[in-house]
Order: C-alpha cells, then structure tokens, then sequence
C-alpha cells in the first residue's frame, strides 16, 4: 500500500513538473528577451529588411531573362525554361489561375528567333535561345 502512494506521488510529481516546464516555455516564448539590447537588435534587423524590400529594384516585366531551371514570375504565370533537346528550347509554363500544379510544355523551334510565340495569354518576341538561358521581349497586348 506503501509503494503505491510513493509511486502515485512520483508519477505525480513528474507530470507536475514536466506541465511546469511547458507553461514556463510558454510563458518566455510569449514574453519575450527580458534584455533590452536583445529587442533593440530585433527590432534594427526588422527594420533594415524592410528598407531593402523597398529598395529592391522592381521586375522588369518587358526584358525576361529565363536562366535553365530557374522559376520566373511574370504577372500570375510562373515560367521554366528546361534548356534545350534537339535545337529546340523547352519551356514550362504553370498558369497559376488555372492550376499551379500543372505545367503547359512548349517546344520552340531554334529558328523562330524574332518572331513572336504566346506563353499564358500574353504574347512575346523571342531575343535569343542559348544553352543556358531564354531572353524573350514582351509585346503590349
């Protein structure tokens, strides 16, 4: 009879302590670095992030530079350009309206340099296709 209480107020004492430990976790986490200097360098490193978010240059929607592998936003479309297979450039196109998962391929005949193609609903001209990058102009629709 003995035993069973010690063992009750063990397995007592530890569920206490380990309760304890979590709402003290808590607790910190919510409060915060008690040191003053601590939230001052919180608050400096906020700060210059936000000034280079604002000072980062902004998309260049007209001259697109598609380096192979490389996801490029433009507008709601997400481009890939895969590189080339038989002198011909391939280019993934997930139009994020429609589906982001799905990719529209599009194959891009190496003669075609200066004429214009479509790639989700806006149209291009086609600068140059190189092993390693896409250079396309977008054309005002």
């Amino acid at each position: 009879m003995e035993e069973t209480r010690k063992r009750r107020w063990l397995m007592v004492l530890f569920f206490g302590l380990i309760a304890s430990l979590f709402v003290g976790f808590i607790y910190l986490a919510l409060t915060g670095p008690r040191d003053p200097r601590y939230r001052r360098r919180l608050e400096e490193a906020a700060a210059s992030f936000k000034q280079e978010l604002k000072s980062r240059k902004p998309v260049d929607t007209v001259n697109i530079f598609l380096p192979v592998g490389e996801r490029v936003r433009i507008d709601n479309n997400v481009v890939i350009y895969r590189g080339q297979e038989n002198k011909t450039a391939l280019i993934d196109v997930f139009i994020t309206d429609l589906d982001p998962q799905t990719p529209y391929r599009h194959r891009i005949v190496r003669d075609d340099i200066g004429n214009e193609i479509r790639l989700g609903g806006h149209s291009y001209r086609i600068i140059s296709i190189g092993g390693k990058k896409l250079r396309l102009k977008r054309i005002k629709n």
